[in-house]
């Protein structure tokens, strides 16, 4: 081996991979992107001074995608003036587009994935073991932002042995799934385990209709897997009695709870959408309420103590329909699709790691309000897309 392949684009992607997946969900801020961001910077000077492959129609359309989302998000913002801190997750779609017009034209080996995917079940595990004393388990950020990413490598675990050859790899990466499974349940975030269900029906849809008798054995042991995961943890009976009591309070008219709040929300953001489906009704979440009027007097208690205490609408597709109108829901739904599709089945598994559980999430979460889903999103997605599916 020459010196110099060491240092290669492909390995040097391969190393910004390994280095995400094992870091996304425990480094603070952007830190475990850092590599991505050099390499990607780094691939688009390569393109000036050596011959790379043209770009596939789905890698074209995933880039399109993320540049359409973070351009129109950014100039929805600008048209209604909302504040500066509200730029950040467009930008941070528009750049990594910017970047994956370089980085898609570079392959990096599966291990390299396998790799990373691993070490970041390990570090996760780490600190559960190291931090967690009950409660919610979300050490390094909030329960919602922490469940949706394990999730995501929760599900990444599943793809990778679906589409990796050894039996022992298979078997490897279904215990490392039921292993962060767990850890997404101790989270109680109802949102990420709505994705990984969601998630988990694609792929069995998937993988039927090229059955075969490793596929049952497969299927069955994850299934396995995950029921021993959820039956044995006391965090997932509260979330589902809290969730039964919501429910409840909702059928008798009262809305106070986390399930009456979120359906007060969704109420109040499709009626500002329906009242601006054009440009929609911009980003002053407390005017939006306040303009509001219930028909119930409790109803409209909790609709006031709504617009002060929060500022978005609890599900992105309520947020892109209320702010941006019909045109902003079409755009984060188009993203979706860009980053799902792929015509090879196998990379169509890996991708739809992340993207059905954050689109999954998306239905009772404002994910792409949330910094670290829009990166992992935008980031996991990019190299999903590069990794070579031949030595898989």
């Amino acid at each position: 081996m020459r010196p110099l392949s060491i240092i290669s684009p492909s390995n040097l992607f391969g190393f910004a991979a390994l280095f995400w997946f094992a870091s996304y969900i425990i480094l603070p801020g952007g830190y475990a992107a850092l590599p991505f961001l050099v390499v990607g910077l780094l691939s688009l000077a390569w393109l000036r001074f050596a011959e790379r492959p043209p770009l596939r129609v789905e890698q074209r359309l995933w880039i399109v995608g993320l540049c359409a989302f973070g351009l129109f998000s950014i100039l929805s913002l600008w048209y209604h003036e909302a504040e500066s801190s509200r730029y950040e997750e467009p930008l941070i779609f528009l750049f990594a587009g910017f970047l994956a017009s370089g980085l898609l034209r570079i392959e990096f080996g599966m291990k390299w994935l396998q790799a990373g995917v691993a070490l970041g079940t390990i570090s996760v595990t780490a600190l559960a073991v190291s931090f967690y004393d009950g409660g919610r388990f979300a050490p390094t950020m909030n329960a919602t932002k922490f469940g949706n990413a394990i999730a995501v490598q929760a599900a990444l675990c599943v793809s990778l042995a679906a589409v990796t050859r050894t039996h022992l790899n298979k078997l490897l990466f279904l215990l490392l799934a039921a292993l962060n499974l767990y850890w997404v349940v101790l989270t109680g975030t109802r949102g990420a385990l709505l994705g990984f269900g969601l998630y988990l029906l694609l792929v069995v849809a998937v993988l039927l209709r090229n059955f075969d008798k490793r596929t049952a054995l497969m299927g069955l042991v994850a299934v396995t897997l995950v029921v021993v995961s959820l039956s044995q943890s006391e965090m997932l009976s509260s979330r589902i009695k809290d969730a039964t009591n919501d429910i409840n309070r909702v059928l008798a008219g009262d809305y106070s709870g986390s399930i009456g709040a979120r359906l007060m929300m969704y109420r109040v953001g499709i009626d500002a959408g329906l009242s601006a489906p054009i440009a929609g009704a911009g980003y002053n979440y407390e005017k939006v309420f306040e303009s509001f009027n219930a028909q119930a007097e409790l109803q409209q208690v909790v609709v006031s103590r709504i617009g002060e205490r929060f500022n978005n609408f609890h599900s992105v597709y309520v947020d892109s329909f209320a702010r941006k109108g019909i045109p902003g829901l079409i755009i984060v739904l188009s993203v979706f699709l860009a980053g799902a599709y792929s015509k090879d089945r196998r990379r169509m598994l890996l991708l739809l790691a992340p993207v059905v559980v954050i689109f999954g999430a998306g239905f009772s979460d404002s994910v792409f309000d949330l910094g670290i889903t829009a990166t992992t999103f935008a980031v996991a997605t990019t190299f999903l897309r590069a990794v070579s599916i031949r030595d898989s």
